[in-house]
């Protein structure tokens, strides 16, 4: 009879993290900024109750449309959520024209969209309501705290798939520098030359946010991807059919292969925290690595 040990799988994955010359890197998935250290800890609710807060913040005016929806959906067996729902909206847009479907027009589901995106937002702009005394209680902060004590040769290197800026103030709380693809002081602008760079600023802390950030945008004027203060113009990758498409996009596609030129190097080693693997175009690279 086998017996799985605990206790033996934790010593080897204290042997990688202890080892100086592996290179490390962690793929951050939604259910990283749901843990909590305790009560006092600040996170973001996940999907269901993500959903539900989100249908509440609605204008009661969209109850009917939501039920219609929320009734295709099931009836296609699949699970209602907030992916689902901005799938079958922006299936609608896609197909309506100058029709109606459940009593809305094309402009009506485009401002329905987003509602829902705008709300989304909110919700994950966390930091808004973390004061200074907080940061103690996060998770994030204890991980800072390790990077910031691991001295080793090669640079850790975070992908996330999550917008909000919790990783951030985990690192910056505890004084660990870290590059994210931007550069400059007044408009930070992306330099993907230095993503590609496996050498580039090579003993700062990599984070590489590969569904996109609260904060980034395409200047409409130089169609460069900067970094300023939160909008309903962020560059963010929503949860819907169209991942997969728009991850295709700049500054995704150059985090995404990033993460593959990462997992391809020599004695690199992945771990991977709150991901579902539900997403194929991360998997994929993954599994080709």
């Amino acid at each position: 009879m086998m017996f799985f040990d605990p206790s033996e799988k934790i010593r080897e994955i204290q042997q990688l993290l202890v080892s100086d010359t592996k290179k490390i890197g962690f793929l951050f998935g939604a259910g990283t900024s749901l843990s909590q250290k305790n009560e006092l800890s600040p996170n973001i609710p996940a999907i269901e109750k993500l959903t539900e807060i989100i249908l509440e913040q609605l204008d009661a005016s969209y109850s009917d449309i939501i039920l219609d929806i929320k009734k295709d959906i099931i009836d296609n067996g699949e699970s209602f959520n907030i992916e689902t729902l901005l799938s079958n909206i922006e299936g609608k847009i896609a197909i309506i024209g100058n029709g109606t479907l459940n009593n809305l027009n094309k402009d009506g589901f485009i401002t329905l969209q987003n509602a829902i995106k705008t709300s989304l937002r909110e919700i994950v702009s966390v930091h808004k309501s973390i004061d200074e005394k907080s940061y103690i209680n996060m998770a994030q902060y204890d991980f800072g705290a390790w990077i910031k004590n691991a001295f080793r040769k090669t640079a850790i290197e975070i992908f996330t798939t999550n917008y909000d800026y919790l990783i951030e103030i985990g690192l910056e709380q505890n004084y660990v520098p870290y590059y994210d693809g931007f550069s400059g002081s007044y408009k930070p602008f992306f330099n993907s030359d230095s993503v590609n760079d496996l050498k580039f600023a090579l003993q700062q802390t990599k984070l590489w946010k590969i569904h996109g950030s609260l904060g980034l945008h395409q200047d409409k004027t130089t169609n460069r991807i900067t970094r300023n203060t939160s909008s309903q113009e962020d560059l963010l990758i929503y949860p819907s059919t169209l991942k997969y498409a728009n991850s295709k996009k700049q500054p995704y596609a150059s985090f995404m292969d990033r993460l593959n030129n990462f997992l391809r190097q020599d004695d690199s080693v992945l771990f991977v925290c709150g991901y579902s693997f539900n997403d194929e175009h991360i998997n994929e690279r993954i599994i080709s690595a």
